[in-house]
């Protein structure tokens, strides 16, 4: 398989695929003697653990390397050239691997993916596939790691529908598609119209989305993680545009979750016309609106104000937390406000800083209604529980349930944890949430 990246007479990124060779480079790597997937059929039909490598490189799946099929199918990957191996562990036991940024099989995991043949949506597909690996233990859904997998399975999803509604016939994942084209794909179409036509929450000027964007494009195929301590800038995302990838930011950041890099211009990729879509997932991360000033998101003598757009995806089923934080949404979203001045007051350097335009959105829930890539809501449900030791426990009546707390898995303030002591602080009854659940539902905020 081939892919060159250039720039083209008019000075664009250009990307140039054999589209020949990407077909018998995937029909090499799946169905090849021994290979993950030498038995035939579509990934519906082939065995769980014969059918994930299709998706593997373009999600950051986190293989559960306590269980034995965990580390079979990551022992695979590597064998058929789907993952690297940074190192291994002193007593041999364990390979530490992953997929740094690999353009050429991302967009043949694409292709994949989306053949037409297979039944039903593509993505669909892959969220079976990684609900069913999940479920039997290859994969990893602790620590947010399952709600950042349907964010990631949600935002490749509207990536490839914007690709096969803005081309015709052969369909190549690594072009790239418009800001626009993307919103259309990611929201519902109750939403789409709403997000392009809201005006920003912060910076100068009343321009619709879409207007800002207007001559915007986003390119990615995959995700790659990013290091602890390399905070996310322009810089980075004009090298994770030219490599086709989206970012994941470490595990342990706070504000910035994913960033999809955009280039404003279609002219000569540069860091001056580039921007990005910040995108923080709850309850991964503790909720606070991903501010680019706060953040050094732009260069610090950036001369040019620059758009950028964030999203909240409140993807965690119908909390406290979450209920509070859609009625503070909503009344940000309903709250006057007047239109905010282009620059800062100083601060104690000399030079005055440029308020970008920010764009903001928050999307609460993961269904239909929000979604224009959702076909079934509950195809989530799996990735989105946290697999603790009470939620896995069969017996769901409270004498069992009190009895499992009893034997103390997890500390917790309750009376099953701290009978033994006489301090009623720590005794602190079960709250039963009373409230109705809300719909779900896009805010534009105002703040």
């Amino acid at each position: 398989m081939s892919l060159r990246l250039g720039f083209g007479l008019d000075g664009s990124l250009t990307t140039q695929i054999s589209l020949e060779v990407t077909i018998s480079f995937r029909t090499h790597k799946q169905d090849s003697p021994g290979a993950a997937g030498e038995t035939a059929g579509t990934p519906l039909q082939m065995p769980v653990m014969n059918s994930l490598p299709a998706s593997a490189p373009v999600f950051s799946s986190n293989f559960d390397r306590s269980k034995d099929a965990g580390r079979q199918l990551e022992m695979n990957l590597v064998e058929h050239h789907m993952c690297v191996v940074y190192t291994i562990l002193d007593n041999g036991d364990c390979i530490l691997s992953g997929m740094p940024s690999e353009p050429m099989l991302a967009e043949a995991a694409a292709l994949e993916m989306n053949d037409p043949e297979l039944p039903g949506s593509a993505r669909d597909t892959a969220g079976f596939l990684l609900r069913q690996n999940a479920r039997n233990g290859i994969l990893r859904l602790d620590g947010g790691r399952g709600v950042e997998l349907v964010a990631q399975l949600l935002l490749t999803s509207a990536y490839d529908k914007a690709i096969k509604t803005s081309q015709q016939h052969i369909f190549l994942y690594s072009k790239g598609v418009t800001v626009e084209d993307f919103i259309k794909a990611l929201f519902s179409a109750k939403y789409a119209e709403e997000v392009l036509s809201c005006k920003p929450c912060a910076g100068s000027g009343e321009v619709p989305l879409k207007d800002a964007f207007r001559n915007a494009y986003i390119r990615f195929t995959h995700f790659a993680l990013h290091g602890e301590g390399n905070h996310i800038d322009t810089y980075v995302a004009l090298a994770a545009l030219v490599r086709g990838m989206a970012v994941q930011a470490s595990h342990d950041e706070g504000v910035i979750n994913i960033m999809i890099p955009i280039t404003l211009e279609k002219e000569r990729l540069r860091e001056e016309i580039m921007t990005g879509i910040l995108i923080q997932i709850h309850p991964r991360s503790m909720v606070q609106t991903p501010n680019a000033e706060k953040i050094r998101f732009f260069p610090s003598d950036c001369k040019n104000v620059r758009p950028y757009i964030t999203i909240l995806m409140h993807l965690d089923p119908q909390s406290a937390t979450y209920k509070r934080q859609y009625a503070l949404a909503k009344a940000r979203a309903q709250a006057p406000t007047n239109p905010p001045d282009l620059v800062q007051p100083p601060s104690d350097h000399s030079h005055v800083s440029l308020v970008h335009p920010r764009y903001s959105i928050a999307v609460f829930g993961h269904s239909e209604k929000v979604y224009g890539v959702v076909h079934e809501k509950a195809s989530f449900t799996g990735l989105l529980t946290e697999r603790t030791v009470i939620a896995e426990h069969h017996r769901r009546d409270p004498a069992n349930l009190a009895a499992v707390r009893r034997m103390k898995p997890t500390w917790e303030r309750n009376e099953d944890c701290f009978h033994w002591i006489d301090v009623p602080a720590l005794q602190v009854p079960k709250v039963i949430d009373t409230e109705k659940d809300v719909e779900d539902r896009v805010f534009i905020t105002m703040y």
